[in-house]
């Protein structure tokens, strides 16, 4: 099996040695036998073109749609088994357009970790990476028609993706207190932004240090990628009728 993984933006987001600790923790969520190959979205840095002015925020979701709908389309040509984008716990950008032009799974990890959080609790608490992002999460609302499921609450570390690497202390004491902060609003389990985890903290510790499940998002859609491929499993052709790629 093969999986090509999608990060948000251009090759060296994050330093070289950063990189490569997150693929290798990354790579050892897949099983013997399932080759992990990262590519990252060149045109368009998802990260830096949230905080322009409108116009420019949707010229560049446009951008970054045509971006995964190629790279969905190379990928199948090159014998990949399935796409999964890790951007985003709120939306997956392009993923609904790029089903369109190929057979192969495109999977949106946010989707898939906010369903597979329903199986283990009702209540989530999602840790976002800065009170900005909260504030715009609140804003687009979630959780995308589960029912009896809802984000009961909201936190961050309140540091950027780019700076935790090089403060992980810092962002350790920081999460944990978020965490238990969530717990005490209803919370029965946690998700976190995929900076946070696996980027720079262990799920399984956090789960430990806060007493309630804390989730590896991107685990969790590699594991369930390879179960879709396993079980040849794919989107259906009537909910995504298919488009040929003009060019």
């Amino acid at each position: 099996m093969k999986i090509l993984v999608m990060e948000a933006g251009p090759e060296g987001h994050y330093p070289p040695e950063e990189e490569k600790k997150r693929q290798e923790r990354i790579r050892s969520y897949a099983s013997p036998g399932t080759e992990v190959v990262f590519g990252h979205q060149e045109e368009v840095d998802f990260w830096k073109s949230q905080s322009v002015d409108a116009a420019a925020r949707q010229r560049n979701i446009a951008l970054f749609q045509a971006s995964l709908i190629k790279t969905a389309i190379k990928a199948e040509k090159d014998g990949f088994d399935a796409v999964v984008a890790v951007w985003g716990m709120a939306r997956g950008l392009g993923v609904e357009e790029a089903r369109h032009y190929v057979r192969i799974p495109i999977i949106d990890f946010g989707k898939i970790a906010l369903l597979l959080s329903h199986l283990v609790g009702n209540k989530l608490g999602r840790i976002s990476y800065t009170d900005e992002v909260v504030e715009s999460n609140k804003r687009a609302g979630e959780v995308r028609g589960i029912e009896g499921f809802e984000i009961v609450s909201r936190r961050s570390p309140n540091m950027p993706p780019t700076e935790m690497h090089k403060r992980p202390a810092e962002l350790r004491e920081k999460f944990i207190r978020a965490a238990r902060q969530c717990v005490e609003d209803g919370a029965e389990l946690i998700l976190a932004g995929h900076s946070i985890i696996p980027g720079t903290l262990d799920a399984d510790e956090m789960t430990r240090e806060v007493g309630a499940p804390v989730l590896d998002g991107i685990k969790l859609g590699i594991r369930m990628t390879e179960f879709i491929v396993q079980n040849g499993l794919t989107h259906s052709e009537k909910a995504y009728p298919r488009k040929v790629y003009p060019g």
